[in-house]
């Protein structure tokens, strides 16, 4: 599994939690990208629960992944 074609190079990928509209619990962690756009417009987008086997072998230890971890 890859990663979208739509996610530049170089994204941030984050773990979030995330509270939906039907309960007050939080829900995750779930994977997202960040990015900015040509305009310099923050861009995010949905992942997935698990990170892609060949980003996980590629990328660097994500900073955000340990911030996510100490809260769960």
């Amino acid at each position: 599994m890859r990663l979208p074609k739509k996610i530049p190079r170089g994204a941030t990928l984050r773990l979030e939690f995330v509270t939906c509209g039907r309960c007050p619990r939080q829900h995750g962690p779930y994977w997202y990208a960040y990015w900015k756009d040509y305009r310099g417009v923050t861009r995010k987008q949905y992942i997935g629960k698990q990170l892609p086997d060949d980003t996980q072998s590629n990328a660097a230890y994500p900073l955000d992944q340990t911030a996510s971890q100490r809260t769960l």
